[in-house]
């Protein structure tokens, strides 16, 4: 977490306010893997962390003196930061393990959107196009926080150059479909 928010720093305006409390959910935004954290297949997973580290660090922030709209911006930023991770260039070959990967077109990031703004019940910070860039940039964070290159059962099956890759392109979408 703490590599994260060292390299959200360089995504980010400290004196905006709205970009710091993307720095708190950065701070935060895996807090949860701890609790569910198990071994599947021969290798770790924290399914659901998420969400549960959204759950957990709300009385945390409240306590920090954060108020309600905030925590909710903070949480949603935590609750989403992994969204994207199952997403797969149109023109990729999906692989067996994995077939449910999501293509990453207009229409499909169109229906994300609607899907989230319609969970947020419509309020103005989710319909707010910077909201949806600051939660790519913590993604952007997160990734660079993780391994260069992923290896499951002696194949590459990941890098961070292609995740980046990924995220630069669901981040031109979102800019697009939310002009």
């Amino acid at each position: 977490m703490l590599t994260a928010v060292d390299k959200i720093k360089a995504y980010i305006d400290s004196n905006d306010y709205n970009e710091q409390l993307l720095l708190v959910a950065t701070l935060f935004h895996d807090v949860a893997k701890v609790d569910v954290a198990m071994m599947k297949d021969g290798k770790n997973v924290f399914y659901g962390h998420a969400n549960k580290s959204a759950i957990k660090v709300g009385p945390v922030l409240k306590r920090m003196g954060f108020d309600e709209s905030e925590i909710k911006i903070i949480q949603f930023y935590i609750n989403h930061h992994d969204d994207f991770i199952s997403w797969r260039f149109a023109d990729e070959n999906v692989n067996s393990w994995n077939q449910y990967l999501r293509p990453i077109t207009v229409e499909e990031v169109e229906k994300y959107l609607a899907k989230n703004m319609k969970d947020y019940n419509n309020e103005s910070w989710i319909k707010d196009k910077l909201t949806w860039v600051r939660l790519i940039k913590l993604c952007y964070a997160d990734v660079q926080s993780q391994a260069e290159t992923a290896i499951w059962q002696g194949k590459v099956v990941g890098t961070m150059e292609e995740k980046m890759g990924k995220l630069k392109a669901i981040e031109s979408l979102i800019k697009k479909v939310m002009e």
